[in-house]
């Protein structure tokens, strides 16, 4: 059994973006040996939550259509994430990234809506827009 390292969100932050510089840098070193490292869902969570107020100030500023843009793209940064580190819920979070693209739900939700799908748990909501794609 691999002795696996817990990764936080800011550690990934700083791995993402290189304008961090010197934190950039640790977080690259620290992040090395991806074998040993572990993403947990909750700091996806988190990460996409960031992700999300991030890209969508940079979208905004170039005037594209930041919704969609904003969604493909926390599709394709976590998702390279996922390839290149360990993480229980790998299947889920994909699912779930799936989902927000096409429905354009929080995450949060669009991880319930995933686990519903594979698991096939029922979901109490008051949110029409989950329970409709529920139905």
């Amino acid at each position: 059994m691999v002795n696996r390292k817990l990764v936080d969100t800011n550690t990934l932050i700083y791995f993402l973006f290189s304008s961090f510089g010197e934190m950039h840098e640790k977080a690259v070193k620290a992040l090395s040996k991806s074998e040993e490292i572990e993403i947990t869902t909750i700091v996806v969570a988190e990460l996409v939550y960031f992700l999300k107020k991030e890209f969508k100030t940079i979208f905004t500023n170039f005037g594209e259509n930041e919704s969609k843009k904003v969604r493909q793209r926390i599709n394709i940064t976590v998702s390279t994430l996922l390839n290149e580190f360990f993480c229980t819920d790998k299947k889920l979070i994909l699912l779930a990234l799936k989902l927000m693209e096409e429905h354009s739900l929080d995450f949060v939700d669009c991880l319930l809506l995933a686990k519903y799908k594979i698991e096939h748990k029922e979901i109490i909501s008051f949110d029409k827009k989950l329970v409709k794609i529920c139905v």
